[in-house]
């Protein structure tokens, strides 16, 4: 996707600045990662935040979503793991298009392990989620693609699909428990 404009790696855990040349960061008990436009849900604003890398990083105990995008393109959230979210573990919202997310583990989220909402051109591959409210929410989405993902042990139920838009194609995925 080119050069990032964003570009998150490898953070975890506690601070240790005796690591050379990785960023650690505490996210304990903070909202996680928030990449946001400048002015969210606001219409004809524009999408101003584009090429994010969100790349091998760990978020916990967060007080609300683990990672958070609102009105990106060209985003990329890749081998992350998530735990203990207050919220959606990872929320995709608003205007995001061209988004991509892979391989990424949601545990023990409140609400749903991905959430992806009022979104285009979203592609979810080898994605899981554990225990969380919901495994995977989907609410007006256009041209979403969700391959290899599984869900299961959620509290409420494994997939959410909110069908109001058209164009969302499911392949090889298990939405297993749940109420």
């Amino acid at each position: 996707i080119g050069e990032p404009s964003t570009y998150y790696k490898y953070i975890s855990g506690t601070l240790n600045p005796k690591t050379a040349g990785t960023r650690t960061f505490n996210l304990n008990g903070s909202g996680g990662i928030i990449i946001s436009e400048p002015n969210p849900y606001v219409s004809g604003q524009g999408n101003s935040t584009s090429k994010n890398i969100i790349d091998n990083v760990y978020v916990r105990d967060t007080k609300h979503h683990g990672i958070s995008i609102v009105g990106g393109i060209t985003t990329l959230i890749q081998n992350c793991r998530l735990s203990g979210c207050s919220g959606h573990g990872i929320f995709i919202d608003s205007g995001t298009t061209t988004t991509t997310l892979i391989n990424n583990y949601v545990s023990s989220a409140v609400l749903a392990g991905i959430k992806v909402k009022d979104s285009s051109s979203v592609a979810l591959i080898g994605n899981a989620t554990d225990e969380c409210g919901i495994g995977l929410f989907l609410r007006a989405c256009t041209s979403c693609t969700v391959i290899n993902h599984y869900a299961e042990l959620c509290r409420s139920r494994s997939l959410d699909y909110i069908p109001q838009r058209t164009g969302v194609t499911f392949s090889n995925s298990s939405f297993l428990g749940g109420s």
